[in-house]
C-alpha cells in the first residue's frame, strides 16, 4: 500500500500541547514524522505525493460536521481565550 506523503508536514511544529488545560511539550514535532518515514522506507514502502482532493472525496469518508469543525477549529480555539488562560 503506498504511503501518501508531503514535506509540508515540516511547517507544523506546535512546540506544545494543551492537556486538561495544562501546557505540555509538543509530542508531534516534524522529526517524528521523519523517523516514521525512514522506518517505512527501510521496509520498502512506496511513497506518493499528496494531491488536492475534491470536497466530495472528503465527505465520502468524513462526517460533514467534522469537516466543518476542522475548518474553523484553530480560529475558534484561539478566540476562546484558552491560549492565554487554559483554566488551570
Amino acid at each position: 500500500m503506498p504511503v501518501v506523503w508531503s514535506d509540508r508536514h515540516r511547517l507544523h511544529d506546535p512546540g506544545a500541547e494543551i492537556f486538561v488545560g495544562v501546557r505540555t511539550p509538543g509530542g508531534e514535532p516534524p522529526e517524528r514524522a521523519e523517523r516514521i518515514r525512514e522506518a517505512l522506507e527501510a521496509l520498502g514502502a512506496q511513497f506518493v505525493e499528496t494531491e488536492p482532493q475534491p470536497d466530495d472525496a472528503l465527505t465520502a469518508v468524513h462526517d460533514a460536521e467534522l469537516i466543518a469543525h476542522l475548518e474553523n477549529a484553530w480560529e475558534d480555539w484561539a478566540q476562546s481565550g484558552l491560549p492565554d488562560d487554559p483554566g488551570q
